[in-house]
């Protein structure tokens, strides 16, 4: 009975500190298979010309929501920061999304902390989009600076091709 009233108050002083557990993103783990390749244009129309293999596409991030941290006491993860970022495949592309991961650079700006991963990721899969969520530890507002990044998102198959980079803005917005 001792154990049970422990863990009972354990579990309520114990809540905050799980509250803050971000479902975010994966490392994608190619398998090394050979990738299938669709056919492109040229097989299927051989007058229209374009790849005869279609390509792994470059992909379309659109960055859906910037959160920084605000450091309200009693408020769970008010000391992070949350970028999420919607991937999707060009609409004229015959591949799936789940297909691949997602490769990210910083090509110019200046991050509050390591935010995005040196690896290709995966995130949630709803339909023909992926979510990737990037949360990171954020400084107090009073030391916060705007987010003015620009980064390079590549796909990546299962057999390590890659595809175009899409060259995307990361602003943040102070009103």
């Amino acid at each position: 009975m001792k154990y049970l009233h422990l863990l009972f108050v354990l579990t309520i002083f114990s809540s905050e500190l799980l509250a803050c557990s971000f479902a975010s993103w994966e490392p994608f783990e190619p398998t090394l298979e050979r990738w299938k390749q669709n056919p492109g244009p040229a097989q299927l129309d051989k007058a229209s010309g374009g790849e005869y293999w279609e390509s792994a596409p470059a992909p379309v991030v659109l960055v859906s929501e910037i959160v920084r941290a605000t450091y309200k006491s009693g408020e769970p993860c008010s000391d992070a920061g949350l970028i999420l970022l919607d991937v999707t495949l060009p609409d004229d592309s015959s591949y799936r999304i789940e297909e691949f991961g997602v490769y990210l650079r910083i090509q110019s700006g200046s991050t509050p902390d390591l935010i995005f991963p040196d690896i290709p990721v995966i995130g949630r899969i709803e339909g023909r989009k992926m979510t990737l969520l990037f949360p990171w530890l954020d400084s107090h507002p009073s030391r916060q600076y705007p987010l003015d990044l620009v980064l390079e998102a590549t796909l990546v198959t299962n057999g390590l091709n890659i595809g175009k980079p899409t060259v995307f803005h990361i602003k943040q917005d102070n009103s």
